[in-house]
Formats: structure tokens, sequence, C-alpha cells
């Protein structure tokens, strides 16, 4: 080991810190020549005091900038030589080696050949008391422009004559309401038959004065008086007036109109009854008594029990009560039932 003068503390670095590496002994070494021979370093004595310590202290400062620059050097190369501590691995990396995310399952559908197609259908709406309007595909109203309340009443004025709801229910007024169910294939004739009239090519515009309406697929059409039988809506009209479906029984609606009021002379009027006139009843035995003189919408349990007093829907009756007479009628409701 070579020594410098006064370099205690290089000699126990150097001691503990140089490694017989090329590299450090060569760097060592460049800084090792700084002394001479192989022993201590002989200085020239002083001429006087004041050279020596100026020479002294430059010496010093010298020595001392060696060890400096020496020590630094050398622990340069400890650092570089000591080999790098593996970084230790992330959150990242250890969450995904311990808790893999799984691959996620994607279910195609297959596609067959022969698809079976769903049938849809339109939402009904639940008849109730205030004659919520349930969907229908065909209806035929007519309006007079005018006439007492009875013979509208028992005519059918300003009521469907001809509905055919989307479920399939027809009430048509023939002698009395009555009601049966058409078929899917039945509905499909029926309609193909007014297409082929070739209706349905024409703007409703053109059909917009008359007496007669007609309601097909939400299009509403009146037929005027005048209106020539090659025409499309007249051809229409025909096949829905003379429409003949099958199984027709009586129809007992839902809810239904009850007119009652008083008349002071019979005879007056007798003669504008419908005829044939039905037979005077007594007023105070009768179940419509206890409703008393009214002209509202009867519903629920009550329709039975209303419908049952007369031979027919619409229908009218004949009560007295000493000198007083009173007229009952019973009408169909629109919408249906």
């Amino acid at each position: 080991m070579i020594r410098l003068p006064g370099d205690t503390h290089f000699q126990t670095v150097a001691q503990h810190s140089v490694h017989p590496t090329g590299g450090s002994r060569r760097v060592f070494g460049q800084f090792a020549r700084l002394g001479v021979g192989s022993g201590k370093m002989e200085l020239p004595h002083p001429a006087h005091q004041r050279v020596t310590q100026t020479v002294g202290q430059f010496l010093a400062n010298r020595d001392m900038k060696n060890q400096t620059l020496i020590a630094s050097v050398i622990a340069i190369l400890i650092v570089s030589c000591v080999p790098a501590k593996p970084s230790a691995p992330t959150q990242t990396s250890t969450m995904l080696e311990t808790t893999p995310t799984p691959t996620p399952i994607i279910i195609t559908p297959i596609n067959t050949a022969s698809p079976i197609p769903t049938p849809t259908f339109l939402p009904l709406l639940t008849p109730t008391a205030t004659n919520t309007q349930r969907p229908f595909l065909i209806s035929y109203t007519y309006y007079s422009d005018g006439g007492d309340d009875l013979s509208t009443c028992l005519q059918g004025v300003a009521r469907p004559l001809f509905i055919l709801y989307e479920d399939g229910e027809l009430i048509v007024l023939r002698n009395g309401y009555k009601h049966t169910t058409l078929s899917q294939n039945e509905i499909n004739v029926l309609l193909n038959n007014i297409e082929a009239t070739g209706l349905f090519e024409r703007s409703e515009k053109e059909y917009s004065e008359g007496r007669d309406e007609l309601m097909i697929n939400g299009k509403r059409y009146y037929l005027a008086f005048d209106t020539p039988h090659s025409d499309p809506l007249w051809k229409v009209f025909d096949i829905v007036i003379n429409f003949q479906p099958e199984n027709l029984s009586r129809y007992t609606p839902e809810n239904l109109l009850l007119e009652i009021y008083q008349i002071d002379e019979l005879k007056s009027i007798e003669r504008f009854f419908p005829q044939p006139t039905p037979d005077i009843q007594n007023w105070k035995k009768s179940p419509l008594h206890e409703f008393g003189e009214v002209w509202q919408t009867i519903s629920g349990e009550n329709v039975p029990k209303v419908i049952d007093q007369f031979n027919n829907f619409p229908d009218f009756r004949i009560f007295q009560e000493g000198n007083k007479y009173y007229v009952a009628s019973i009408c169909g409701s629109f919408p249906f039932p």
C-alpha cells in the first residue's frame, strides 16, 4: 500500500474499499503515482520558517485534495461494482399474478335457417263504466239531422250500427244488438274484400261530407246521399251492411244508458211511439222505480237487473202511477261495451 504524507484516513479507506478488479487497479494506480519511490516522500527543508509554513500549507492542501479526489473515485467504484437489487414487483403486477382477470365468455345466438315468427297483438283497453275506448278495425255509424231522444235511442243513431274490434268481437244492431267473435281468417276475408274496392287508394278528403260514417283502420270516410253505387266507398258500405256473420247472439253490455222521464198525457204522444207500443206496467211495482227519473250510465251488477225489465236492447217501456206516466228506455253507449 502506498502512503501519502499525513494520509491516515486514506490508508483506512483504501484498505477496506479497493477490490482486486482490473478497473479498480488502473484507477488506483494513477492516483498512486502521485508518490515517489516505494517509501516516504522526502520534502526539502525550508530556508526559513515562513517559507516552510507556506510550502507546508501548500503540500497539506494538495494532500487533502488528493485524498478527497481518491476517496470519491473509490466510492464511485464501490457503488458501480455492487450489483443492482431487483426492483420489487408493483402492486399492479402482483394483482395480475394472484388474481388474474377472467376472460369473458361471449355467447353468440345461433340463427336457425327457418326462424319461427312471433305473433304480435295490439294492446286492448279494459272496458269500464266510463266507456274507455277499445281499439277497433271497422265501424259504421249513422248521424241524423234531428229526431226525438227515444227514436234516436231505438234506431241506434249516433251509435255504431256495426263495429268490429281488434280482438275479433263484432257487435251489430239487427233487431237489437247482437254479437259474435270472428276468426282471424274471417277478419282477413272481410278486409281483403274492402281493399279490393280500391277505397284505400283514394284520399279521405274526397269523402268529407255525409251522414253515414265509415271508419276503417283509423281512417274516416263520410258517405253522401248522392254517392254513386260505382264509387269505392259505396261498395264498402254495401259490404259492411250486408255482412252476415254466423252464431249471432243477444248482446249484454257491461254498461248501458238508462233514461226515465215523466209525460203528462199519454194519448197526445202515443202515436209517435215506435210500434208496436208495449203494454203499460205498474210503476211502483217495477224494479226500475228505485232509479226514479234519471239519465245515467248503468254498469256492474245493475246491468242485468235493468236489462231484464226489457224485451230487447235497445228497447223502451211505459209505466203508470195514477194519472202519471213514465217512459223508460235503455240505449247502447259508445264505445262498446
